[in-house]
């Protein structure tokens, strides 16, 4: 069994963020729509037309307001008394058990997650689209926890449940 202790704080909630505004076909989108305003804004100064600030300024949003505003986002939901408790997990083969003081314990078996998602430093097992429980990687209680439970997902869990895991070897 493997086990982790984790407290959720700003920062954690701000990788979640960006990680699932960024991966989405919005988030996709809004970085190639930057792109492209950043482009027309140079194109327009080089031509000596002054819509190139527009452009600039519309470029701005997608690449300063909106990280601005995942930041802001994480700051108000970390004040939300969820994430002001430490939530305790235990991972084995069959399933994973997630509780808080007080509170009664939850279980869901694998097969039922959506997808679990690794990252530079987290994993985000997502209970469907939307939702995860975000697990940073030096939350596991063992000293090579994240690993272990980095191998036990690439045993369990089949592809297309899984993103950010090292290739299946055939």
């Amino acid at each position: 069994m493997i086990t982790a202790k984790v407290k959720i704080s700003q920062k954690e909630l701000r990788a979640y963020l960006y990680y699932s505004t960024y991966h989405s076909f919005q988030g996709i989108l809004s970085i190639i729509l930057g792109l492209f305003t950043i482009a027309a804004g140079i194109y327009y100064f080089t031509q000596g037309n002054k819509n190139g600030i527009f452009f600039l300024l519309i470029a701005a949003v997608f690449f300063i307001v909106q990280p601005l505003m995942i930041m802001m986002q994480a700051k108000m939901q970390s004040k939300h008394t969820v994430f002001q408790k430490e939530t305790n997990y235990e991972f084995d083969e069959k399933e994973l058990r997630a509780w808080q003081e007080g509170v009664e314990p939850a279980s869901v078996t694998w097969q039922n997650l959506f997808r679990v998602v690794r990252t530079r430093g987290y994993y985000f097992i997502f209970t469907d689209r939307y939702r995860a429980n975000i697990v940073p990687q030096a939350s596991f209680t063992s000293e090579n926890g994240a690993e272990e439970f980095g191998r036990m997902i690439q045993r369990i869990l089949p592809k297309e449940k899984k993103k950010g895991f090292p290739k299946d070897k055939a």
